[in-house]
């Protein structure tokens, strides 16, 4: 059995090895999207919404948030680049074939993915500081806790991409997944607002909302950063993280073998 696990090891290993050589040809254009992304709107919500009389800590809050929903972000390109390859050349028919169990390709999928958000998402924080000041406080900024969340978000939303390519049925479909699922998650999912916010407006949806795994990505890192502030226990968000991570995981992995007729 440890036999088994070095040999997959190895082979994961140079899977991944593979996919970051070709990622690292485009960090340079990936890192000039996600500044315009991150400049615009901490601009618009920092110096421009306090005019409308908008909470001028509202900068703050989306520069974290704007962390968190990186990964969300990928969630849509990364289903969409398998779905189209499933339904299309079916490129992945090869490393289906490698002397591995297909759970560790799909694993490796999730992994490149979640390194790749890593990557992405590096700029946002030293980035928000630049552009918000003193008006980004990190005094309660726990380092450690803050990469234990980082790490667990993009592994969740990774894992969470390959379970959305095992129920959606082919890139038709993939604008509905994003306007009815994964845009009300993240928008609701404490993105644009904390859950005691909600709780505030409406006891029965923020209850709710304690349903969707994304309100423990953003509660977790805003928990993480701001300590002193309401917003759900750390702990609490990374066990759930944690478990969603699994879930999603497990039942991804078990449908795509089903649609892929492997074992």
């Amino acid at each position: 059995m440890f036999k088994n696990f070095i040999s997959y090891s190895k082979v994961l290993y140079q899977l991944l090895k593979t996919d970051m050589i070709i990622f690292k040809k485009n960090i340079i254009g990936n890192a000039i999207d996600t500044s315009i992304w991150v400049t615009i709107t901490l601009v618009a919500t920092a110096y421009v919404f306090p005019h409308l009389g908008m909470n001028q800590s509202y900068g703050a809050f989306m520069a974290i948030s704007l962390i968190g929903s990186c990964g969300v972000f990928e969630v849509w390109p990364t289903t969409a680049t398998l779905i189209s390859d499933i339904t299309g050349e079916q490129t992945i028919s090869y490393a289906l074939t490698l002397p591995t169990p297909t759970a560790i390709i799909w694993i490796k999928y999730a992994i490149s993915a979640a390194i790749k958000s890593m990557i992405n998402a590096l700029i946002i924080l030293p980035l928000s500081k630049i552009i918000l000041g003193s008006r980004l406080p990190l005094d309660n900024f726990v380092f450690w806790k803050f990469i234990l969340i980082y790490v667990s978000i993009s592994l969740f939303t990774s894992f969470f991409a390959v379970f959305m390519t095992s129920i959606v049925k082919n890139m038709e479909t993939m604008r509905s997944v994003w306007l009815r699922t994964l845009f009300p998650m993240w928008f609701l999912g404490s993105s644009q607002f904390p859950w005691y916010a909600l709780h505030t407006f409406n006891i029965k949806v923020a209850y709710l909302m304690l349903l969707n795994p994304f309100t423990y990505l953003m509660e977790g890192i805003h928990a993480a950063t701001f300590a002193n502030q309401n917003f759900l226990p750390f702990w609490i968000c990374l066990l759930l993280i944690w478990f969603w991570i699994i879930i999603f995981g497990f039942v991804g992995i078990s449908r795509l073998k089903k649609r892929l007729d492997s074992v």
